[in-house]
C-alpha cells in the first residue's frame, strides 16, 4: 500500500510530508503500520463533520492507495478519530526520521 501523509498548521505554520510504500519498509515498522491500518480501518472510517477552526491546531491530509482502490482522509486535531491516532503518530515519527536523515 502506498501512503501519502501531510501534517500542517500549528504555531508557526509547520509542515511535514511523507510518502511511503509499505512493502519497502523494514519488517518491524511495516507490521506496526499494518496493525495501525487495521485498527483504523481507513477504507471504512467515517470522519465527523469538520469542526470550526482550532487555533494552532494541526490538519492532516492522508491518501491510501492499493492496487484496487484509494481513499483520502482530511481531518484536524479537533476531529481525529481515536482509532486513527496510532497511525498518525507512526506516520509523524517516520516523517521526522526522514527529515533528520535516519
Amino acid at each position: 500500500m502506498r501512503i501519502m501523509y501531510e501534517r500542517s498548521g500549528g504555531f508557526g505554520g509547520l509542515s511535514q510530508t511523507l510518502e511511503i510504500e509499505t512493502t519497502q519498509l523494514e519488517p518491524e515498522i511495516r507490521q506496526q503500520i499494518e496493525n495501525a491500518l487495521e485498527q483504523a480501518d481507513v477504507f471504512n472510517l467515517n470522519l465527523a463533520a469538520k469542526p470550526a477552526g482550532m487555533p494552532d491546531g494541526m490538519t492532516y491530509n492522508l491518501l491510501f492507495k492499493t492496487k484496487d482502490c484509494s481513499r483520502s482522509l482530511h481531518c484536524s486535531d479537533a476531529n481525529v478519530p481515536v482509532r486513527l491516532r496510532p497511525l498518525l503518530q507512526l506516520l509523524q515519527k517516520l516523517a521526522i526520521e526522514k527529515q533528520v536523515g535516519r
